[in-house]
């Protein structure tokens, strides 16, 4: 089967490697690398929640972030103290 938006996302849905994930984040001295599987070129956002118990839950973060062959990064400078700190990742349109 053929999913509509194949082409248009670089993503296979149906294919585990090819889904849309955001990976294991590392803290660092600068902050949280928040990292995500990718496609060169493709265009990302990410939303960032520090209570899921809110409504709703996740705010805008960053809304444009390039892609990058295979895993793009990004440091979240504003990461700061124990946290928690939630993130979730999609396509820009």
């Amino acid at each position: 089967m053929r999913f509509p938006h194949e082409c248009t996302l670089g993503f296979r849905p149906r294919r585990q490697p090819s889904a849309l994930r955001l990976l294991s984040p590392i803290p660092d001295a600068n902050g949280i690398q928040i990292r995500w599987h990718s496609v060169s070129g493709q265009t990302y956002f990410l939303d960032r929640s520090t209570n899921l118990g809110t409504v709703p839950a996740f705010s805008p973060f960053v809304e444009t972030v390039l892609g990058q062959t295979g895993t793009t990064f990004f440091t979240d400078t504003n990461a700061v103290g124990a946290g928690p700190f939630y993130y979730r990742v999609g396509v820009a349109r």
